[in-house]
């Protein structure tokens, strides 16, 4: 069972599979809205600072909890 938090996911024993899953895939929806804004001519100043807003701020915000919690596949998977 999860509880979600601030759109963190924890569970009882400390396990974050679920919250690290879902950081994953909402980074690589935003990476793919990055590409199409790419595509349409957005200049690289607007794209790195819409960059920091989507997937920066989503993938730091709760990791530095979660971060000596996870196993050595997940870490690969932040890479």
């Amino acid at each position: 069972m999860h509880a979600k938090l601030f759109y963190v996911y924890f569970r009882h024993d400390f396990n974050f599979s679920k919250y690290i899953d879902s950081v994953v895939a909402t980074c690589n929806q935003r990476l793919y809205l990055l590409g199409q804004l790419a595509k349409q001519d957005l200049g690289i100043y607007a794209l790195d600072i819409v960059f920091k807003a989507i997937v920066v701020n989503r993938s730091l915000y709760g990791l530095p909890v979660s971060f000596g919690y996870l196993t050595e596949g997940h870490k690969d998977m932040l890479k």
